[in-house]
């Protein structure tokens, strides 16, 4: 399989929330951590470091570096069609910001579970974060 295609106009939020500040440019449905060094958010993935598989949410809106966003961090999530299904669970990517089913994650990568695919096009955030890497 291949990351889920999440087209950033498709991206609706279920409901108030909060603003951040983005360490670099995000697009919105891109999975983020929060970088301890400088307090700001960047794009999360499963083949880095530890802290960058610390999910802490889903970009709502686009933005460039330095500039506030909406993060989703638990909760329902409108992502388009991209999901296929309902049932699926959804890991961090190894692509950085990319959100994928759990069959894609390969020896080495960290187990970071994002949460599942409610249907289609609603994805259920309730981040589980290992730091455990796949053997």
């Amino acid at each position: 399989m291949a990351d889920f295609s999440i087209t950033a106009a498709n991206v609706i939020a279920g409901g108030v929330v909060p603003t951040k500040t983005a360490g670099e440019a995000l697009v919105a449905g891109e999975a983020v951590y929060k970088k301890v060094a400088d307090g700001k958010y960047y794009k999360a993935q499963a083949d880095g470091n530890e802290e960058e598989a610390k999910f802490a949410g889903v970009a709502v809106n686009n933005c460039a570096a330095g500039q506030p966003f909406s993060l989703v961090e638990a909760g329902e999530l409108t992502v388009g069609s991209a999901l296929g299904s309902a049932g699926k669970a959804v890991v961090l990517s190894a692509a950085a910001g990319k959100l994928a089913p759990i069959a894609d994650l390969l020896t080495g990568h960290r187990l970071t579970i994002v949460g599942y695919s409610k249907s289609a096009t609603v994805l259920v955030i309730q981040s589980i974060v290992t730091g455990t890497q796949v053997p």
